[in-house]
């Protein structure tokens, strides 16, 4: 999808902090409506907690965060769903004890009646056909790609605008991992605005329209992810050559 001027999210400024260590400092990082942006760095350099400030799960110490334009900074995390945020984390935070349909049942534990809910859960089924094949497995016993396709389904649920994505290829196999970042470009050409945290930096520049490169907390480098993807700067920062 063609991104617009306007950005759905928009983090100014971010501190945040995990005891006495500073992990962001003045993070400032947009994502405009139809975009994919992707975040990248070494490990340790902020971009898991970037995600976590953004949807409140670790609330930073100062800074501002805006959704659709509003201020959302003080407002309850699970408020954020309502709003249409959803947050994929790293390591998927399934129910492993439940099975699918219970996993998107739960995802989908916002929408009052019943027939959007079958209707959400039909339409991730579809997006992911592994999954109506594993419907009432418990998705502990399932693959690490297919407990992925079953996180970013259960996000999918609410039909939110925006979707943070944490690592999404980390410990899957080729296939899988080239068949997530097919999912992530199908999101976004329905609309979907994605701001994508990933190890593998050449397939993240690869579908997203521009990029931030943290280092130690702090964002060093952006612009385009065709540029980002050919700067020698990035090669220094992320790989240390």
């Amino acid at each position: 999808m063609s991104p617009s001027a306007q950005p759905v999210l928009a983090l100014e400024n971010l501190n945040s902090y995990y005891g006495n260590i500073q992990a962001l400092k003045g993070v400032s990082i947009e994502l405009k409506q139809g975009e994919i942006v992707a975040l990248i760095g070494a490990n340790g350099a902020g971009k898991t907690t970037t995600l976590a400030a953004a949807s409140l799960l670790h609330r930073p110490k100062s800074g501002s965060i805006r959704l659709k334009g509003q201020d959302v900074t003080d407002v309850p995390p699970q408020s954020l769903v309502a709003r249409g945020m959803a947050h994929v984390p790293e390591g998927r935070a399934i129910f492993k004890e439940m099975s699918v349909l219970e996993n998107l049942e739960v995802g989908g534990y916002l929408l009052g009646d019943k027939a959007t809910r079958a209707e959400r859960i039909e339409a991730g089924l579809e997006l992911f056909p592994r999954l109506r094949e594993r419907a009432r497995q418990m998705a502990g016993n399932m693959s690490g790609g297919e407990q992925q396709m079953l996180a970013m389904a259960r996000a999918l649920m609410t039909d939110p605008d925006v979707v943070l994505l944490d690592e999404p290829s980390m410990g899957l196999s080729p296939k899988y991992v080239e068949f997530i970042f097919e999912i992530i470009e199908r999101l976004n050409s329905k609309g979907k605005s994605i701001l994508l945290v990933e190890q593998n930096a050449e397939m993240a520049l690869g579908v997203a329209h521009r990029g931030y490169v943290l280092q130690t907390g702090e964002v060093v480098l952006s612009g385009p992810a065709k540029e980002l993807a050919g700067s020698d700067r990035v090669r220094e920062i992320y790989f240390g050559e």
